[in-house]
Parts: structure tokens; sequence; C-alpha cells
């Protein structure tokens, strides 16, 4: 971290086992999370939520579409990942409506949700897990709370994004007739606006 400061970075972004390794315990995963903290506070540099945070601060807009690898929410193989929910609070902070992720090899629409995973029609994120289209599609686990559709099959998420809104169209492999489609609502558009 430090030597990263040194060359000018000013950010930093982790994907599954870049900083702790997948066999660690949880007292080293713990050591190593504290001197990242530490060595991250020491330098300035700041992580994906503080960054976000600040961005999405500097930027306020209409229909804010994030996307990461990690589900917070997933019925799939690997499940939810907790780890990614300062991303989905901040997110849900200043009025986003969708989330993309991948990592479970299947589709799977949520409803609007908070970071807690309660339904929220009000100004909650709808998030999709749409990974379809590499590794083989895998089974689903028990199905978790407000999982509003699930396919196991290739296939592309198609988003349309507007002022007022967005569609979505689950488009899967030739030969399957597994489709998901739908609309949602752009939440507080003027709070966007006003901010």
């Amino acid at each position: 971290v430090h030597r990263l400061a040194e060359i000018g970075v000013w950010g930093v972004n982790f994907h599954d086992n870049d900083l702790v390794p997948i066999d660690a315990t949880p007292a080293e995963r713990d050591r190593i999370v504290r001197e990242f903290r530490h060595a991250l506070d020491s330098t300035g540099i700041t992580a994906a939520t503080a960054f976000l945070e600040a961005d999405l601060a500097q930027h306020p807009r209409r229909c804010i579409l994030a996307y990461w690898h990690h589900p917070l929410f997933s019925s799939g193989t690997h499940g939810g990942d907790t780890s990614v929910q300062p991303l989905f609070r901040a997110l849900y902070e200043h009025g986003a409506e969708v989330v993309i992720t991948g990592h479970d090899h299947d589709y799977e629409r949520f409803a609007p949700q908070d970071p807690a995973g309660n339904v929220d029609t009000a100004r909650g994120i709808r998030q999709f897990v749409a990974g379809t289209g590499g590794r083989g599609i895998r089974s689903f686990e028990a199905v978790v709370p407000n999982s509003e559709a699930r396919l196991g099959v290739f296939g592309v998420l198609a988003l349309r994004l507007y002022a007022d809104g967005y569609e979505w169209e689950f488009v899967p492999e030739p030969g399957s007739t597994s489709v998901d489609v739908g609309t949602g609502s752009v939440f507080g558009a003027e709070r966007h606006l006003a901010a």
C-alpha cells in the first residue's frame, strides 16, 4: 500500500482472494484486513466504498446502476456475500435503482430491497445475478427471500435505462424458452435532481 501511495494511487478495489488467501483462517483474515486498513489510513488511499460514496455525492443522477462480481443476495451455490453490503448500502443511501452481479453461474432477479434484505418498494435496489455467460450453469440452493425469478440457462441480461425508469430482459441462448422481462421505476427522481 505504501508503494502504491508513492506512485500516486488514490483508491483500490479487490476481487476474490486478492488480499486474503482463500485458505486463510479467520484469525489470519482479521490480521490481514486490520493491517491493510491501517496502511490505507496512514497513506490516505481510499477503499472502494469510500470512493463510491464520494462519487455518488459529487454526481447525483437519475436511474443509477452499479455492477460488481459478488452478489449480496443469491440463491445460487455460492450464496450471498455480506462483504459487499457497504457498497450496496452506499448505493441505497444515494437512491440507486439497480445492481448487477455475477459469481453464481445462474440468473436471478430480486425484488427491490434495502441493504438488510427487506423489500422496499419506496426506494429499494433491484439486484440481478447474471452469471450466465461463461462456465457451466449451476443449480440453485435454498431460495432466499425476495427472489422473484431464477433461470438456469445460458443467456444475456439486456437493460435499458431511462430518466424515469428501466426495462430488463433476460435473453436466453438459442433454443431456450426461459425468459424474464420487466420494468422498474426510478424512485426518488426528485431527490436525485435536487441534490
